[in-house]
């Protein structure tokens, strides 16, 4: 079950004053890359300053004409057709590191335009050649004080962590940090117009169900399944401290992981333990703050409180635990239309009965007006 949550491209450039391109005149093409550089096999030295240099050329069109839809629509679409399928993989790993170390070079020097940063990103985005070489700037996007940036910033490193997982020579080191990077943006961007895509698209950059193709393994889906309890677990913290946060639907995709059958046997015990209490945490406290006296819920956190529940449902029936499953039903059933005590009795009724199955599980934190008494702990490693 994959929910889409409506990001627009269009809004994100309109949010940072970029001029609707409609009609635009284009620009003829500038030269590309000899095709003797595209189709070496072994020594790429001969060509190493032509690369670096044309690919300068066009970086540097993006900065200094971030505003004009005919040229970076002519640069985007060269820095990736001077990527090629076709190409060699000697020259495709030579172009995409050329490539990141121009974006970082930029990227470094001072504040370049919005614009740029975002047209930065969407090449990302579309390029064939190794992803896992454009990660060091995924990780400057990601931690940009625009948000428009961070969100586009989060679609590149989907696309680099959706292939590179898959690519053996893709460094331990290098993917965790940029996944950290993914979790520590979402922190940085709790408030403002793009919090809840920002969120939404960092869940899905981290969530191999979210993806399709092949599932990653071993370390790698490991890794996978850390950062999604990290981010669950920053998330949870806005719900005892703070109040709903933004897009709060998108915290129950770490569910379609860790509580079905592409996560839950790849985790330990504790981990598995870990999963089900932010699980139940969720549904308590989305309940908790759904059920205000007199005010009419939230309906997109009810929304979300119908989602975990049947995420919950799905686990149940997974681990044949039938009266689990029938209190999570019954969460998965809630309207905003229903009494305050009615939708917080009903998510009270899945932490005692999910203890019964999972006896060291701890009583979810109840909200109060100061900071929480009982923070989650630090997922297992």
């Amino acid at each position: 079950m994959i929910r889409r949550f409506g990001i627009s491209l269009v809004a994100v450039m309109g949010l940072v004053s970029l001029r609707v391109w409609g009609d635009v005149a284009p620009v003829p093409p500038d030269p590309g890359i000899s095709a003797q550089a595209k189709t070496e096999l072994n020594n790429m030295e001969p060509y190493t300053a032509e690369i670096a240099q044309k690919i300068s050329e066009e970086v540097n069109k993006l900065v200094q004409n971030p505003t004009d839809p005919g040229t970076v629509a002519m640069v985007r679409q060269w820095l990736i057709t001077e990527d090629p399928r076709t190409a060699t993989a000697r020259y495709q790993e030579t172009y995409s590191q050329t490539l990141n170390q121009t974006f970082v070079s930029v990227l470094s020097q001072g504040d370049p335009p919005v614009n740029t940063k975002i047209n930065i990103g969407l090449v990302i985005k579309d390029l064939n050649a190794p992803k896992m070489n454009l990660t060091p700037t995924a990780e400057k996007l990601l931690a940009d004080k625009c948000q428009g940036v961070v969100l586009v910033g989060e679609e590149a490193a989907w696309a680099i962590l959706r292939v590179s997982l898959q690519n053996p020579n893709f460094a331990a080191a290098t993917r965790d940090k940029l996944l950290a990077a993914i979790v520590a943006s979402v922190g940085a961007n709790s408030d403002g117009p793009l919090a809840g895509p920002i969120a939404d698209q960092a869940y899905r950059a981290i969530n191999p169900t979210q993806w399709g193709g092949t599932m990653p393994e071993g370390d790698n889906l490991s890794a996978l399944i850390i950062s999604n309890m990290r981010l669950q677990q920053l998330r949870i913290e806005v719900y005892i401290t703070t109040g709903v946060p933004a897009n709060p639907d998108a915290d129950t995709y770490a569910s379609s992981l860790l509580l079905a059958k592409a996560g839950w046997p790849a985790m330990s015990g504790d981990q598995q333990l870990q999963a089900v209490q932010y699980a139940v945490n969720l549904v308590s406290l989305m309940g908790q703050r759904a059920a205000v006296p007199g005010q009419a819920p939230n309906q997109e956190l009810i929304d979300a409180l119908k989602a975990e529940g049947t995420w919950l449902s799905y686990f149940a029936i997974m681990i044949q635990d039938t009266a689990l499953q029938g209190v999570c039903d019954q969460v998965s059933k809630l309207s905003a239309g229903l009494p305050a005590a009615t939708i917080k009795a009903t998510c009270d009724a899945v932490p005692p009965q999910a203890k019964l199955t999972f006896t060291d599980l701890k009583d979810p934190p109840l909200i109060t007006s100061g900071p929480s008494s009982a923070p989650t702990s630090e997922p297992s490693q």
